[in-house]
């Protein structure tokens, strides 16, 4: 059972990377974006 957990965990943990690499890139975009616009 602990290894499940881990690896339950592991996943929620790899999940909010992806959430916070996704919000990141979207941020540099939108910034760039607007680099361009000048």
């Amino acid at each position: 059972m602990p290894i499940a957990i881990t690896v339950i965990g592991g996943l929620n943990n790899r999940k909010s990377e992806f959430v916070k690499v996704a919000y990141l890139s979207k941020f540099y975009a939108i910034l760039h974006l607007k680099e361009n616009d000048r």
